[in-house]
């Protein structure tokens, strides 16, 4: 027996709004698909947010402990500077001291070197004397 008409006509309708249904959904589905963005997109305002201010904290710390290396190397330098100042005082004053007694003993060894080379001219001469035959 051959279906009648009426259910006939509610099998395509249910068909049809199957069909329907399950276009809709498709289509809800894509769009969901275009207009979420993905993930990482979707948190990055956050990430970023989060990232730059680590960096700030970061850049000041850099910032305070360069500082503070700074002043810490201007101290050391300035106390280097101070104990080299020092010590070439006092190996200037050991240079002059060194020089006094250089003068000192070259003052000493003059009057011995003027001393012996008088009584070597004298040595001399007499052995010149010495030397020479006698005339009569």
């Amino acid at each position: 027996m051959p279906p009648s008409p009426a259910i006939e006509i509610a099998a395509w309708l249910a068909c049809l709004a199957f069909v329907m249904w399950l276009a809709n959904q498709g289509k809800t589905f894509l769009s969901g698909l275009r207009e979420q963005p993905p993930p990482a997109q979707t948190y990055q305002p956050k990430g970023d947010y989060a990232f730059r201010s680590e960096l700030r904290d970061i850049e000041v710390r850099f910032e305070t402990n360069r500082k503070l290396e700074s002043e810490q190397a201007d101290r050391n330098s300035a106390a280097l500077f101070e104990k080299l100042e020092s010590l070439r005082l006092e190996i200037k004053s050991d240079n002059k001291a060194l020089h006094g007694r250089i003068n000192g003993i070259e003052s000493e060894t003059h009057g011995n070197t003027v001393a012996s080379n008088q009584q070597n001219q004298i040595l001399q001469r007499i052995q010149d004397r010495l030397d020479k035959p006698a005339h009569n």
